[in-house]
């Protein structure tokens, strides 16, 4: 006799694990289709720890051969289906920055039936809160010198607004003056790459 009882499947940890089981996932099991499942993949690959990532839309349409346009009709159809929450930070001036992507893990967890080790791995911030909780999160990489990326450290920066000291405002724009004077810094991570 079979055993019928489905052996439960752990939630991702890691963006690699993510993007292997996107790739194994029937795009019907997500609600979505073949095109979006591919868009969505592409976006894993840039995922963080934490499930999120910035690749701008000329990144994407490089990343899966698309035009911008279609690139950017299939995002709004991942964002519809409410599988990725999509987010957009502005500057001071009102000019755009960067796209935030990141995944719904409960919406992911619920259609797929994952199980979670611990219910935190399925916490996603308020809507209306998940710039702020991006802007903590990155001042928290800078406050421990891990490496960042110009637009996360422009990010911060516009996040954080008045609430840096000299010394730190100081600190970003310098980091942001040396990784634009790496040399190959525009053919690894221009802002063409991450930004619209």
């Amino acid at each position: 006799m079979k055993n019928t009882k489905r052996e439960a499947i752990k939630f991702p940890t890691t963006q690699f694990e993510m993007t292997k089981m996107l790739g194994q996932i029937p795009p019907q099991t997500l609600n979505l289709k073949a095109n979006e499942r591919f868009l969505l993949m592409q976006l894993s690959m840039y995922f963080d720890s934490d499930f999120v990532c910035y690749p701008s839309l000329k990144r994407l349409a490089r990343d899966t051969g698309w035009s911008v346009t279609t690139v950017s009709a299939n995002v709004k159809r991942l964002v519809a289906s409410g599988i990725i929450e999509k987010h957009s930070s502005t500057s001071d001036k009102g000019g755009h920055l960067v796209n935030v992507y990141r995944l719904n893990r409960k919406l992911f967890a619920e259609l797929t039936g994952l199980q979670v080790n611990e219910p935190e791995q399925l916490l996603s911030p308020a809507d209306s809160n998940v710039n702020g909780n991006e802007v903590d999160r990155l001042y928290a990489m800078f406050i421990a010198n891990k490496p960042m990326t110009k637009p996360q450290l422009e990010f911060l920066m516009d996040g954080k607004g008045g609430s840096l000291s000299t010394i730190e405002n100081m600190q970003l724009k310098n980091m942001i003056a040396s990784l634009q004077a790496e040399v190959g810094y525009e053919n690894v991570a221009s802002d063409e790459n991450f930004m619209r």
